[in-house]
């Protein structure tokens, strides 16, 4: 069994072993001492047996490893060069099982296997290669895989180094690809281990090697179903669903060929082995097996959701929206497209049908092409695959969505919308083979399927049409189309537009009714659809009943949309409209059928032939539906029984305005029908009880509509009574009675319909309602009962559902009084029992009666009343929740039955002075329970009644109607909490409901329109109340602040509202916003600060809203009164209205700056003289002073008058002035700093002697106290707090930063003071106590969490900060004095106090340690310094820096902190060079980027150093730099203890190494953005700071390569050429440094050797051309200069920069400029190099490629513009003359327009290119040309042409603005007056007539910045040369700049107010500025200042 199982083991594992019989001891020990000598085969063998067997507990990895054994031991193993393809395999097998081991159980020894991986990556691909090959076993290339599958999984660093190193050709992928090759399948596991960790990184490459998975997936369709679906599963989690992948990336991977491969997957066929034929079999193709259905099946199920999300999804696929629907005439997606384009009728196969119906729904505009490829195969037929067609088009169709089509508003007209759907849901071309080019009156037509002879076919058709009615109807109920038209009348207008167009569209009615009658006479004839059900399978289920459902469902779709009304003379044609369909007839013919009764009812009552008339059948009907719908299972909350019995109800008319009574007369009888059931009544005698009840209510209807007249003036009578008594009732004498105001509000726009109040004739609104609300079927049923006798049995059954009835009809009424009247009136000779006469009159009284006696005990109505009621009984105990026993609610009628019977007993209650606050707790909690539940979130439910504008009402909305359309409760709603008890309570209950608003939809604004009437009464009775205080005719009563908070938050105002209301806060007494005995805000002054708060949030929502200057005045004088008020008050008290008070006038400040102006002077003298401090009086004060310049002289002479009233409030006085001096240039005057300064004299020597901490004052206002030391402090003061701070500077407590800080000046001023004895310099002392207070700080933060915060929550990072900055700066400032006195300090006298040491302990602890570059550079600055040259400190401090824990983390991996060490240990090699070592080498090269950043440029001026001394660099050369040299520089220090060190292959990189170092996109940067400036000797530009420093520094590449390309090295010509070294070469030549150039040449020198060495060849024969003409070219450039070295030739950028992209481009044959750059350079024998080479060929190409060409020189004249020497080149062959002329010639496309901007752009960055430009080219014209004739601004693809005029002249207008730049010149002195006055003039005409252009594209905030700050840098310029002259800037101009900036910044209220009033400071409000980010505030302040700017140059002229 073991000899098996190991057998199993060497198959799956690869090599070939054998067990032993016997096994020898063996550990991981012996293995590494056996694989040094000759036994390493067979121990390879011997661990690979011990590591496979699976009954040994032997763990040999982890013995090797413990034993300090590492892959890259086992690695050496490969160094032989007779490779023998066995033993590498065992070595890969062996390195595999490590990295499994250590991947899944030892992680500790991750960092180990990371490197032998790295390792084996950078020095023996060759042996992976060869593994790879053809010509290795099949066992080997297992063996490969399985190794770079395992190390891919070790972590995202591996895996991204093999993706970079490992290249496998594509004749080797497509031998590891192939379906008959064993290993695909650990190949496609080899591609899937990349992705399947998820890391964006690590996917990103694998994507951008686009041969890796494209390789593997056309051979999916022959894999087995495991790996597919692995494949599938993988790729869409962590490819397309992951977030990190741009949409970009997934386009290239998944191109159309791989999309086409994965659609192949739906036939896919399974793992196919070829059978051998036989000898009499006569085919030639090889037999294939049969597939297996199932796992077919579970591909496709896999491949679906895949394909959903790759070509289905915008979010996670490859398809974009086209928010036009196709209209554009722009492919959006034409990968799906194309892959559309090949599919063979998709629409035969079921799951693509599927999947192409979830595409579309994304991808809309490919609809229509797909459809017109249909069209043919759509001639009606009995075929399943005509079938199948139809079903994918209904599909289709069906899958159109509103939201995703109209997910972009504004996007389409319309017009142009109509014409979209047109095209998608109603195309043309099917539906003439569906209803024919004309519709037909034939019965039969076979060539139209609608009227085809076969009953399927049209059963089909019939079923598209619904699903495109469906479809369309879906657009016109759209919930948000107004949204997207921005316009309610453009969508009522496209609805109507589009039902139109649908009715053209669409057969007759008489067409739909003739088919009708078609099908059912092939029922009768046994042609149905049963009969021949098998006769066509297809997905739909074909019965003769669910044929006759879609016809009728088609003619309800009819009936809907187009009323018989609306069809003109149609419906009375009996032979052609709905004249044909007899209701009897009609009906008799669907009894046959099952479940088609409720459709064919509902299409009778939308026609009008089914109504509630005296017709007997109607009559038998409407019964029937009665007894279904009572029948109906309770829980069924959706009853379409229900709503068609409300629908005939409501069409009587007899309940306009009172719908809700309808609902009540339906409900109750399934009410009562249910409870009979429950209470065990039999159910044949419930049947008949039941006919009983349903004849009553049909006679009560029959009596209402034969007599309506008389009931209706009934019903009239009863509530014009109703109205009178309550007229009477409140008509007590007032000044304006409740009523009258409510009146006035319902004359004005009080809408009755939608509050469900009725009036008397249902047309007199203005009328207020009595609350009576009572339909005429009420009296007609009442008089209608007389007719059963008193001895008939059924006279309890109909009195008890009146009863029922009248009880639910008295809970919508306001007042019992009027329904009684009725019940005992003359029309009712029929008497209800008194049970429910008292009942009713109970309720007109304080002791209304329990519900038990009429209703079932437990219904949940009469539970509820009993929860009520029993609120009344004193000492019940209140639920905290409501809960009901055993009671469930499944349908919505009943809660809004329970919410009426809730309302009207709290009405009822609080009319008779009955409700307490138990009641009406208990009645919240209920209504609480109501409106939380589930059956309010039913949208079938919530769609039963509708308003009677037409549009649906849900619930929700209906509930709330209840109490908020209650008169009653409108009547009792007391806002301002005033009256008595019962109101106080109503309004409580009202303003609870308040809080359900956010139940509401969000695209539903119910909240105010239920609302609107409180809201209207609120505002009506704070207008009174303010009229009443300001006449003053009665007494302020105190308002309920409670309750006006509740409605304040929950009822909001537009602007023009609030301005009204404030408006009648100007006459009212100050005294009246505040409660004068506690100074607390009263109600007025709580009313309006939450206005005024309302008012400024308007103004921030982007709406341009303005204060009125007369409101705003009547604040200030308010806020002046209560303030004087507040200072002569003898109770002062504490109180808040004060400090509400001036934050609200602070806030109104803010956010309308304009108003300061207007703030008097006497407010300001209130709050600066105050005799009590508070923080919003400080505030507003600092806020008048620092906005105007006014307040702050005001304050100063104020002090300087009045300086004893002034200072009661010191830090007050004191923070004036420190603000003061934040704002104003002027200084404060002496006396006032005296006064200051006397005043705290001794608080400040008493304060400081005792604790070293200065007073509060000082330290909040440093800047008063700077002042005070400078100006007014004397001398000995200064001395006595010098001598105080340095008296214990080593032993005294530390001082804190901010003490150090202010008393800085008291040093400074003891400096310049030569009269004092000092025992050492004051500098000296001050860095001493720095330095001791600093350390204090380290050893804190050393003893925190790395963020610097202690177990006490405080934070040190803003002290070591701060710290850092002030000692920084003590330096500078030192050193600035010095040179400027001539005198020196002598920093070395730190090094005697032990302070030192410790500081620089800590600094490297914590610096390092926690990567704080401040402290770092801080120590670098102190220590150049403090240690001189060869100071032995030096040595200790670089040990202790490179000896530090965390110093190679950062050095290698290029952390935070990385400049400042560098910095640090420069300056520390050159105070001692002994620490300079050679053990530092590899650790710099191993962390250096080969770039110009500051870190790499600092490693180079320490290598400089390393070389100057004895260190031999040979060791290193060529230099690797990076991670491939840290790996390398370690594998070689441990190949130096091992008996492999005499291997020669370890003493120095290869030249491919360094090559393969070479990153194209950085090769690429650096050919951009070449430092031409550079010089070859580092340290002559080693402090340099460069712009663009991601590019490779010359100074070390140069050297490298000239050192690869010696002649003694061998050297692959095409890998210099395809790693970009070569182009780096090449571009060297445009350096202006000699040296460069000059090595550059040397360099170009050893590749010509190494060309013409060796065996010729084509590429060899290219390149030798190649450097044979630009030496040629060279020759003949010195020949015309008279020039003998060569080297000192600088070749233009532009030239240089063609040269280098175009050896890029050769080396790429696939590149499209590949042939005309290999035969300009094969002709070319030498190049011009004084000007741009090949620029008219390429320019003016006339080849198919002609627009590739032309971008191509193009761009390398955008790139290669640098100096002036690129526009001479230009110049020489005239290449402005040909860019200007071209770009407005037709044969100029988008994108060259743009890069010729570009060209120009950077042009004229050089300002004597810009100065050639003007004056001998015009540009100024030619860009006024361009601006005004040349573009077409308003075209979408005119974005990057407006980017690059703003760029052009955003860089013209810099050259001429810098006047310096013109020295070289004799015109310079000319350029300045030009610059100033007629430059400025022309570049503002220029900007300006820009500016309306702008307008209509979408700017980028970015270029839009750029441009304002052009714009306001020419307007300051003009604005001063202009000197009052009429100015170019029209008032248009500033309307169009403020347009633009709202455009792009989307809020601009800021410069709409400065434009508008009178404010010239901008803002500094957070509020403000909230929405914006550091950018958008520099375009916000740009704009600003241009108005500020032109308004005074208005005012000027």
């Amino acid at each position: 069994m073991k000899r098996r199982k190991l057998k199993e083991d060497n198959d799956q594992g690869g090599g070939d072993l054998q067990p032993l019989k016997k096994r020898k001891h063996f550990s991981g020990l012996i293995f590494r001492q056996k694989i040094i000598g000759e036994e390493s085969v067979q121990a390879l063998k011997s661990f690979l047996e011990i590591y496979r067997d699976t009954t040994s507990e032997q763990d040999i990895v982890l013995e090797y490893l413990e034993s300090g054994g590492t892959g890259e031991e086992i690695l050496l193993l490969l160094t032989n060069e007779n490779k023998d393809p066995e033993s590498v395999t065992y070595v890969f097998n062996v390195l595999e099982c490590i990295f499994l081991r250590v991947m899944t159980a030892l992680p500790s020894y991750l960092p180990e296997a990371e490197e032998t991986a790295k390792c084996l990556l950078q020095s023996h691909l060759q042996s992976v290669y060869l593994l790879l090959s053809a010509k290795s076993s099949a066992e080997s290339k297992k063996a490969v895989l399985r190794l770079l599958t395992a190390m891919s999984t070790l972590n995202g660093r591996v895996a991204k180094n093999i993706l970079t190193y490992l290249k496998i050709s594509n004749s080797m992928m497509y031998g590891l690809t192939r379906n008959d090759n064993p290993g695909r399948t650990l190949f496609v596991h080899f591609v899937l281990s990349f992705i399947v960790e998820g890391n964006p990184h690590v996917v990103k490459i694998l994507l951008d090697k686009k041969d890796y998975l494209k390789s593997i997936i056309p051979g999916l369709v022959y894999d087995p179903v495991e790996t597919v679906e692995m494949v599938l599963t993988i790729l869409q989690k962590n490819v397309l669903e992951n977030p990190l992948i741009n949409k970009t990336t997934k386009m290239h991977a998944f191109n159309s060929n791989v999309l086409k491969s994965f659609f192949d997957l739906f036939n896919w066929r399974g793992p196919q082995k070829p059978q051998k034929k036989s000898r009499s079999s006569k085919s030639s193709g090889t037999p294939l097996k049969e597939v297996d259905v199932n796992q077919k099946a579970v591909v496709q199920e896999a491949l679906y959701p895949f394909l959903c999300a790759l070509c289905g999804s915008t979010k996670s696929g490859v398809v974009f929206f086209d928010p036009t629907l196709g209209l554009s005439g722009k492919n959006h997606n034409p990968l799906i497209y194309k892959v559309l384009e090949d599919l063979e009728k998709p629409w035969e196969h079921t799951m693509v049908a599927k999947l192409l119906a979830k595409i579309f729904t994304a991808c809309p505009d490919l609809i229509p092409s797909t459809i017109r490829r249909m069209v043919p195969y759509l001639e009606p037929r009995l075929s399943p695959k005509w079938f199948q067609a139809m079903d994918f088009i209904g599909k289709v169709i069906d899958s159109a969505e509103p939201g995703t089509y109209l997910s972009k508003a504004g996007s389409l007209m319309p017009g142009q919308l109509l014409n979209a759907l047109e095209r998608i849901l109603i195309p043309k071309g099917m539906l003439q083979t569906v209803v024919g080019a004309h519709f037909i009156d034939d019965n039969t037509v076979d060539g139209v399927a609608l009227f085809h002879s076969e009953i399927m076919v049209r059963h089909t058709s019939v079923n598209l049409l619904n699903k495109i009615i469906k479809s369309i109807t879906r657009f016109i109920e759209y919930d948000r189309l107004e949204q997207y038209f921005s316009s309610s009348s453009a969508a009522n207008q496209f609805c109507q537009s589009l039902l139109d167009l649908l009715s053209k569209n669409l057969p007759k009615v008489g067409s739909i009714l003739r088919i009708w009658k078609q099908a059912l006479n092939d029922i009768e004839r046994s042609k149905g659809l049963d009969a021949g059900t098998n006769s066509c399978s297809t997905e739909q289920c074909f019965t003769d009943t669910g044929h006759l459902q879609e016809i009728l469902e088609l003619l309800l779709a009819y009936a809907k949309l187009w009323p018989p009304l609306e069809m003109g003379a149609e419906s009375d044609e009996m032979e052609d409209g709905w004249g044909m369909l007899s209701s009897q007839h009609f009906l008799k013919e669907i009894q046959q059928f099952e479940g088609l009764e409720l459709m064919s009812l509902e299409l009778l009552s939308a026609i009008g032939s089914f109504t509630l008339s005296p017709d007997q059948n109607n009559k038998e009907i409407l019964r029937h539906l009665l007894h279904v719908y009572a029948k109906e299972d309770e829980k069924q909350s959706y009853s379409p029984w229900k709503n068609l019995i409300l629908t005939l109800f409501l069409k009587t008319g007899l309940f306009e305005g009172n719908e809700m009574e309808a609902c009540v007369w339906v409900h109750c009888f399934r009410i009562w029908y249910q409870e009979r059931l429950k209470n065990n009544v039999g159910e044949e005698e419930g049947e008949g009880k039941a006919n009983v009840l349903a004849d009553f209510i049909l006679q009560s209807l029959n009596e209402l509509i034969n007599s309506s007249e008389h009931y209706m003036k009934v019903v009239s009578e009863l509530f014009n009574n109703a109205a009178c008594v309550q007229g009477m009732n409140d008509g007590e004498p007032k000044s304006k009675s409740i009523h009258q105001i409510l009146k006035d509000m319902m004359d004005s726009d009080f809408d009755h319909n939608e509050l469900l109040i009725c009036t008397s004739n249902g047309q007199n609104g203005g009328q207020l309602s009595c609350g009576f609300t009572v339909s005429p079927l009420l009296p007609a049923a009442l008089s209608q009962a007389k007719n059963y006798t008193i001895e008939s049995e059924d006279i309890d059954m109909i009195n008890n559902y009146l009863m029922m009835v009248t009880v639910h009809i008295l809970y919508g009424q306001s007042s019992p009084m009027p329904l009684l009247h009725l019940l005992k009136g003359k029309v009712s000779s029929h008497s209800l029992p008194k049970s429910l006469e008292k009942y009713i009159k109970s309720w007109s009284t304080q002791t209304p009666r329990h519900i038990g006696q009429l209703f079932n005990n437990g219904s949940v109505f009469t539970q509820c009343s009993d929860y009520l009621l029993d609120g009344l009984k004193s000492g019940e105990n209140i639920p905290s929740k409501f809960e009901i026993s055993n009671i469930t609610i499944y349908d919505g009628l009943d809660i809004i039955l329970l919410f009426r019977m809730i309302v009207f007993h709290v009405i009822s209650m609080a009319q008779q002075g009955c409700l307490n606050g138990r009641t009406l707790t208990i009645a919240e909690n209920i209504l609480d329970w109501l409106i939380q539940h589930e059956c309010l979130r039913d949208e079938g439910e919530n769609l039963f009644l509708k308003k009677s504008g037409g549009k649906w009402r849900d619930l929700l909305s209906h509930c709330l109607l209840t109490a908020y359309g209650n008169p009653t409760v409108l009547e009792l709603f007391d806002p301002l909490g005033r009256s008595g008890t019962p109101e106080r309570l109503v309004t409580q209950f009202v303003t609870h409901f308040l809080q359900f608003s956010v139940h509401f939809p969000k695209n539903k604004n119910y909240s105010d329109e239920i609302c609107s009437h409180f809201k209207d009464k609120f505002w009506q009775c704070i207008c009174d109340a303010l009229k009443d205080l300001s006449e003053q005719k009665k007494e302020t009563k105190e308002w309920n602040q409670e309750i006006m908070d509740a409605i304040l938050t929950s009822f909001t105002f537009n602007s023009k509202n609030l301005s009204n209301l404030l408006q009648t806060f100007k006459n009212i007494p100050a005294e009246s916003l505040v409660e004068l005995h506690s100074w607390n805000l009263s109600g007025p002054g709580l009313v309006f600060m939450k206005l005024m708060k309302q008012l400024c949030k308007l103004k921030m929502a982007t709406t341009k809203i303005t204060m009125d200057p007369e409101i705003f005045s009547a604040v200030v004088n308010h806020l002046v009164a209560l303030e004087d008020m507040f200072e002569s008050s003898s109770k002062n008290g504490c109180g808040n209205a004060l400090p509400h008070l001036e934050e609200c006038l602070l806030e109104i400040l803010q956010i309308f700056p304009h108003l300061v102006g207007m703030v008097p002077q006497r407010l300001f003298a209130s709050l600066i003289s105050s005799k009590f401090s508070r923080e919003s009086a400080c505030k507003l004060g600092h806020f008048l002073i620092s906005r105007n310049e006014v307040f702050s002289s005001s304050f100063i002479e104020l002090c300087e008058s009045n300086w004893s009233e002034v200072s009661l409030q010191f830090d007050r006085l004191v923070s004036y002035l420190s603000c003061i001096l934040d704002v104003r240039k002027e200084s404060i005057p002496d006396m006032i700093l005296n006064h200051v300064y006397e005043a705290q004299r001794e608080a400040i020597k008493n304060d400081f002697s005792s604790s070293l901490v200065l007073p509060s004052w000082i330290l909040d206002n440093p800047q008063v106290f700077k002042l005070i030391v400078m100006q007014v402090m004397d001398d000995d003061t200064c001395f006595k707090l010098y001598n105080l701070l340095i008296a214990n500077i080593d032993s005294g407590p530390a001082v804190p930063i901010s003490t150090l800080e202010i008393l800085f000046l008291v040093f400074k001023k003891i400096v310049n003071c030569s009269s004092f004895k000092l025992k050492e310099k004051p500098r000296i002392s001050l860095v001493r106590l720095t330095l001791n207070a600093f350390v204090n700080v380290l050893r804190c933060a050393a003893k925190s969490d790395s963020d610097f915060i202690d177990e006490g929550g405080k934070s040190y990072q803003t002290d070591l900060t701060k710290f850092s900055h002030f000692l920084i700066e003590l330096l500078e400032e030192t050193e600035e004095c010095n040179s400027h006195s001539g005198s020196t300090t002598n920093w070395r006298l730190l090094k005697k106090h032990s302070v030192w040491k410790d500081f620089s302990q800590s600094a490297l602890k914590i610096g390092i340690g926690q990567n704080n570059c401040l402290i770092l550079k801080c120590l670098e600055r102190i220590c150049s310094k403090v240690l001189c040259v060869g100071d032995p400190d030096a040595v200790v401090m670089y040990k202790m820096t490179i000896l530090h824990s965390k110093f190679l983390d950062i050095m290698l991996e290029n952390k935070t902190g990385k400049v400042e060490i560098m910095e640090l240990l420069v300056m520390l090699i050159g105070k001692n060079s002994s620490n300079l070592s050679s053990s530092l080498a590899p650790i710099l090269l191993s962390s250096y980027g080969a770039t110009l950043n500051k870190s790499d440029i600092l490693i180079i001026k320490v290598l400089k150093m390393l070389d100057h001394g004895d260190l031999n660099f040979n060791q290193f050369t060529p230099f690797l730099w990076g991670s491939v040299a840290a790996s390398f520089y370690s594998l070689k220090r441990k190949a130096k203890t091992t008996a492999f060190s005499a291997f020669s292959v370890l003493r120095q990189p290869k030249a491919d190494q360094v090559l393969d170092l070479l990153d194209a996109n950085q090769v690429e940067r650096t050919i951009i953005h070449f430092p031409i400036n550079r010089k070859l000797q580092a340290e002559d530009s080693l402090d340099i700071v460069y712009a663009e420093n991601n590019v490779y520094d010359p100074c070390f590449y140069l050297p490298i390569l000239s050192h690869i390309l010696a002649p003694e090295n061998p050297i692959k010509i095409y890998k210099v050429v395809q790693s970009g070294a070569l182009a780096l070469t090449v571009i060297s030549l445009g350096s202006s440094d000699p040296d460069v150039r000059g090595a550059a040449m040397h360099i170009l020198a050893r590749f010509y050797s190494h060309l013409e060495t060796g065996r010729p060849n084509k590429e060899k024969k290219l390149w030798l051309n190649f450097v044979d003409s630009l030496r040629n070219g060279f020759a003949l450039l010195a020949n015309s200069k008279d020039l003998e070295n060569v080297s000192s030739l600088q070749l233009p950028s532009v030239v240089s920069t063609f040269l280098a992209r175009s050896s890029l481009v050769m080396a790429d044959p696939q590149h499209v400029m590949f042939f005309p750059l290999h035969n300009y350079f094969l002709a070319k024998p030498a190049i011009d190099l004084d000007m741009v080479p090949e620029f008219f060929r390429l320019f003016n190409s006339h080849e198919m490629e002609s627009r590739s060409y032309r971008y191509w020189i193009l761009e390398v004249l955008r790139d290669g513009m640098k100096s002036e020497l690129d526009f001479l080149a230009c110049l020489n062959n005239g290449a402005f003359k040909v860019l200007l002329t071209s770009f407005c010639s037709v044969t100029s496309d988008q994108k060259s327009k743009a890069l010729v901007l570009e060209i120009l752009a950077a042009a004229v960055q050089t300002p004597s290119t810009a100065y050639y430009l003007v004056k001998g080219y015009g540009i100024i014209s030619w860009i006024h040309e361009v601006i005004h004739t040349s573009v077409n601004f308003s075209s979408k693809e005119e974005p990057n042409i407006v980017i690059g005029v703003i760029h052009l002249l955003s860089n013209l207008w810099l050259a001429f603005s810098d006047e310096n730049k013109f020295k070289l010149k004799p015109e310079g002195k000319g350029l300045v007056s030009l610059a100033s006055t007629l430059m400025a003039s022309y570049m503002l005409q220029l900007f300006l007539s820009l500016l309306p252009k702008l307008l209509t594209v979408q700017l980028p905030l970015a270029d839009y910045t750029l441009y304002m700050d052009s714009l306001l840098s020419v307007t300051k310029v003009y604005s001063k040369s202009s000197q009052g002259q009429a100015g170019l800037i029209q008032m248009q101009d500033v309307n169009n700049a403020v347009l633009l900036g709202k455009k792009v910044l989307k809020n601009v209220n800021v410069c709409e107010d400065a434009l508008e009033f009178e404010c010239n400071v901008f803002p500094t409000s957070e509020e403000l500025l909230s929405g914006f980010d550091d950018r958008s505030i520099v375009a916000l302040k740009c704009l600003f200042e241009f108005i500020l700017i032109w308004k005074q140059k208005k005012g000027k002229v």
